[in-house]
């Protein structure tokens, strides 16, 4: 397990040699899962990540300094799961900057996202990877479903083939638990993060930023089929 703490100058440090690190091996996804006051769902998140079909990921939960027992669980867990990183912040920022840490902490050829409080079902990574080695798109987005805690209704949510940056002026039609992009091959939209890295804003519009960055010069493919909830 590597452990982050947030540095004096506001952002990720690890506690870990990073001379060590560095020999790690890269894995092909690297999952960004913000989390504040998550413990009442954290855990089946990550279950789904650790459920998936194509293993080869790294999670990077970004423990955005909760007050209840999400520490500890996370803890709990990537003491069971060496693929598992924790980050911890002391000073709340919100989901942006959680995610905007994780991904500059990240080393996977693919950056995926998932809330806390969301789940994937198992074949989503298994899935996804092979339309980014069939199409070669920047970033690859599915179908999810809404479910109502209360009701146990499920609402399905589809999206198109393919988006422009055009019908992403007027709607966002990506779900951020169904995003994933390349992230270091295509350089021309990873502005303002840089070095490779698509940072979001923060706060207003992080979500519709995911597809709005690459849609301006590269291909962005869809998944009709539901993937996560």
């Amino acid at each position: 397990m590597l452990n982050h703490k947030l540095s004096p100058a506001g952002g990720w440090s690890e506690d870990v040699d990073r001379e060590v690190e560095t020999t790690v091996r890269a894995p092909v996804f690297s999952v960004v899962m913000p989390a504040h006051n998550a413990e009442a769902h954290l855990r089946d998140a990550v279950e789904s990540v650790r459920a998936q079909t194509f293993p080869d990921w790294e999670l990077l939960v970004a423990d955005d300094a909760s007050s209840d027992g999400t520490g500890a669980l996370v803890e709990a867990l990537a003491s069971e799961d060496s693929r598992i990183r924790v980050l911890r912040r002391n000073v709340n920022g919100g989901p942006a900057k959680a995610r905007n840490d994780a991904i500059a902490a990240s080393r996977g050829r693919f950056v995926a996202f998932l809330d806390s409080d969301d789940i994937w079902y198992p074949a989503k990574l298994e899935r996804q990877k092979a339309v980014f080695e069939d199409e070669a798109p920047a970033l690859v987005f599915s179908s999810y479903e809404r479910w109502d805690v209360q009701t146990g209704r499920r609402q399905a949510v589809p999206c198109p083939r393919e988006i422009a940056y055009d019908d992403l002026l007027f709607g966002n039609v990506v779900g951020c638990l169904t995003a994933v992009y390349v992230s270091v091959q295509r350089n021309t939209f990873f502005l303002p993060g840089g070095a490779g890295r698509m940072m979001v804003p923060n706060p207003v519009g992080e979500e519709r930023h995911h597809g709005m960055a690459p849609a301006q010069s590269e291909r962005v493919a869809g998944v009709g089929v539901g993937l996560g909830a």
